[in-house]
């Protein structure tokens, strides 16, 4: 199985921290997992896209990196590069429309085995921009056909 991971730093400070964390990519099949990749990410108005890792041991973790980009027609450009400062951006955004506190954003990562079978697995990112922390709890794991 593939997992995704957002480590949490630690810190816990009352004033804005940028913390630029990556996503871990983990592999704990026997296999090696091949053209690993998280799905794209649509985060309000962006869009935050992820390398490929070309190759992924058992074992070995990869840190998954990332641009952000605006939508297409959108005039709004992002002002970070950092996947949770967007998040809290959209975060106070709710908050003044009186939305939902925690956010959940799905995540697929998809890869090939040495086969080119494609699998794909299924991961939710529980966010709370209020504590800035945020876990990525597993749903699913399939075969695509």
């Amino acid at each position: 199985m593939l997992e995704c991971d957002w480590p949490n730093t630690g810190l816990n400070h009352p004033f804005k921290v940028v913390r630029n964390r990556a996503f871990t990519l983990r592999n704990n099949r026997e296999e090696i997992a091949f053209n690993v990749h998280i799905q794209d990410v649509l985060i309000g108005d962006f869009v935050a896209h992820f390398d490929v890792a070309p190759k992924l041991e058992k074992g070995k973790p990869v840190y998954a990196l990332l641009a952000i980009s605006a939508l297409e027609g959108k005039s709004k450009q992002p002002g970070t590069t950092d996947f949770e400062l967007l998040l809290t951006d959209t975060y106070f955004e709710r908050l003044d429309n009186q939305e939902q506190l925690m956010q959940i954003i799905p995540l697929r990562v998809t890869f090939n085995d040495i086969h080119g079978n494609l699998y794909e697995t299924s991961h939710e990112l529980h966010y709370d921009g209020w504590t800035e922390s945020g876990e990525i709890h597993f749903k699913n794991f399939r075969k695509v056909e």
